[in-house]
């Protein structure tokens, strides 16, 4: 008796915690310190694709999902599902998880494709129970996303500023020196141009991780119920948009410019008029700084679009390579293909196929389907197709209302990134952040307009 009063006791206890635990993990999010447990060698050589890695941040999701364990219930699950597509989305995760742990069978490294399959798992539970929680609601989602970039967008100007980024363990953050070979520069007449790195270990990646919390930001803005936050969203704004400038990556430009047109536009059409009002300061504010940002740096950043530009030929030749790559590892047999080569495999199937190469050289295909097609074959690639299907089922439904345009908007950033870039797939915080966004995704489009107003 004394015992299960103290488990009554420690579950409200931990259950108090909940949601600064979940504003934590997002806050976390950005930052990549990590514990390495472990490396994989290729030709005798670490791979950044196999370094053992347990994250901060996977520390603070994991407290938060135990103290979320009421959520796991079967009345829950029941009640939950009675949503035909709910239980498929659910359902259609379930099973690629599954099919992700199982490859580990017949991965060429075994212990990658079982953290891979944690990861994964992870973030299909953190999925779960943003939609199942009717008490955590988008707009704290949404906010503490954009919160979060706003340490990581300052640092972005630092290093622009200071053109070098000091090494620190503690945030995870690698030293970068533009005269290095191998860090991410633009080079133009006059020399080479260190990109912005934030707090994550590519440009590309900061900037993806910038596009979406802007575009957050302008939700929870045109959303009006985060009115104390508002000040933050405007901060966020304001160096966001300079930051992504100083990224210089093309992909989450383009992503931001289309995600920004479906927000603006759709609003517009739709005569969604208190919305746009309220979402005007900070997509002003952004714009605004983009465009002073790019006309100061108009020197440097024209280079981005020169395609007889050294870097520029190189990025064109590599990724064509590699489509070429993704296509034979896809089509190697009928077991392959419909089953894949391994959960995070990706780079150590190609090692198989193409030996004696320099570890560096083993890169995945910058495309998130081609690498979920490769690694979990075409059964993975249906289910998760599915998954993406039913979370965007009522917001395509209905797509004019004002929730869905802010949900339409948040989508069309990250499939930019996925069709451009590999890090949704790759690294732990993009897995993450796409089970974030579904989650919301499934949110925004059964959740009322009226609502909001």
């Amino acid at each position: 008796m004394i015992v299960y009063r103290y488990v009554i006791i420690g579950k409200k206890y931990m259950s108090n915690f909940r949601k600064p635990l979940l504003v934590l993990f997002f806050l976390l999010l950005p930052w990549q310190t990590r514990w390495i447990f472990g490396e994989t060698l290729v030709g005798g050589d670490p791979s950044e694709y196999g370094r053992m890695s347990l994250y901060a941040f996977d520390f603070a999701l994991i407290a938060f999902l135990a103290a979320s364990n009421h959520i796991f219930s079967m009345p829950k699950w029941r009640y939950v599902t009675k949503n035909k597509v709910m239980k498929v989305a659910f359902l259609s995760l379930a099973a690629a998880v599954l099919l992700s742990a199982v490859s580990a069978f017949w991965a060429p490294e075994t212990g990658v494709a079982l953290l891979m399959s944690l990861h994964l798992g992870l973030g299909a539970m953190l999925f779960y129970v943003l939609v199942a929680d009717e008490t955590i609601s988008v707009d704290l989602v949404l906010a503490s996303v954009a919160i979060s970039m706003l340490v990581p967008a300052f640092f972005g100007w630092v290093q622009a500023a200071g053109q070098s980024i000091d090494a620190s363990s503690m945030l995870g953050i690698a030293a970068q020196d533009p005269e290095v070979l191998g860090t991410s520069v633009i080079e133009y007449g006059e020399g080479r141009w260190l990109r912005a790195y934030g707090s994550f270990p590519h440009p590309n990646m900061f900037g993806g991780f910038l596009a979406f919390g802007l575009l957050a930001a302008a939700g929870v803005a045109a959303r009006g119920r985060m009115k104390r936050q508002d000040l933050l969203m405007l901060l966020l704004a304001a160096l966001g948009g300079g930051a992504l400038v100083m990224t210089g990556s093309r992909s989450a430009w383009i992503a931001f410019v289309a995600g920004l047109a479906i927000f603006h536009f759709g609003h517009r059409m739709n005569k969604h008029k208190d919305q746009q009002k309220r979402a005007s300061g900070p997509i002003l504010l952004t714009a605004t700084t983009i465009v002073l940002i790019a006309l100061f740096m108009s020197p440097v950043l024209g280079s981005r679009f020169d395609g007889d530009n050294r870097l520029e030929e190189q990025s064109i030749s590599e990724r064509s390579m590699q489509w070429d790559e993704a296509g034979k590892l896809a089509t190697r047999g009928a077991i392959p293909f419909i089953l894949g080569s391994g959960s995070g495999n990706y780079t150590f199937t190609l090692a198989h196929m193409k030996p004696l190469k320099e570890v560096f050289e083993y890169q995945p295909v910058h495309n998130v389907p081609a690498m979920i097609f490769v690694e979990l074959g075409l059964i993975g690639f249906l289910l998760l197709g599915s998954l993406v299907v039913a979370t965007d089922w009522n917001v395509h439904k209905r797509w004019k209302r004002s929730n869905s345009l802010i949900a339409l908007s948040l989508g069309t950033v990250l499939l930019v990134v996925a069709l451009a870039d590999h890090y949704l797939w790759t690294q732990a915080s993009g897995l993450y952040l796409m089970a974030i966004f579904l989650a919301i995704n499934i949110k925004l489009g059964s959740e009322s307009d009226i609502e909001i107003l």
